[in-house]
């Protein structure tokens, strides 16, 4: 799974915005805190609408390696909870996630923004704070 299919197969279900034509070519694989490289994984997140409250106002710096959700989590969990719902996640915040870097060491977030019905990956640099961009602990297993 990659990427770049993940983002296509989303778009035949909703609008995505992408701040990179090629994320598989943007994204620091080794900087990834879990990869499905060897073996399938599953990881478990709070079932939140808007990311991990309590991680408000922390930088990905501040979360250190805090077992966190990476871009392609994230982009999953969306897919999967629109397929089961019609609904969007991050109507209000943003998802940092901060199990993943961009080559540059930015760190992707993800909002979905009712004013263009759109699906929003972006970045953010990894010491920015702010309560509307909170990551996602995860439990991996």
């Amino acid at each position: 799974m990659t990427y770049n299919k993940v983002i296509q197969e989303m778009r035949k279900k909703f609008k995505v915005l992408v701040h990179a034509d090629d994320l598989d070519g943007a994204i620091d694989f080794s900087k990834e805190q879990r990869r499905a490289i060897d073996k399938p994984y599953a990881v478990w997140v709070k079932a939140n609408i808007e990311a991990d409250l309590e991680l408000k106002n922390k930088s990905a710096n501040d979360l250190g390696n805090m077992p966190a959700i990476t871009l392609l989590e994230r982009l999953l969990l969306e897919f999967f909870y629109f397929s089961s719902s019609d609904n969007h996640l991050d109507i209000g915040t943003y998802t940092l996630c901060s199990g993943s870097r961009y080559l540059d060491s930015y760190v992707p977030r993800v909002r979905f923004y009712l004013s263009d019905a759109k699906i929003h990956v972006g970045w953010s640099y990894p010491g920015v704070a702010d309560d509307a961009l909170r990551s996602r602990q995860v439990v991996s297993a």
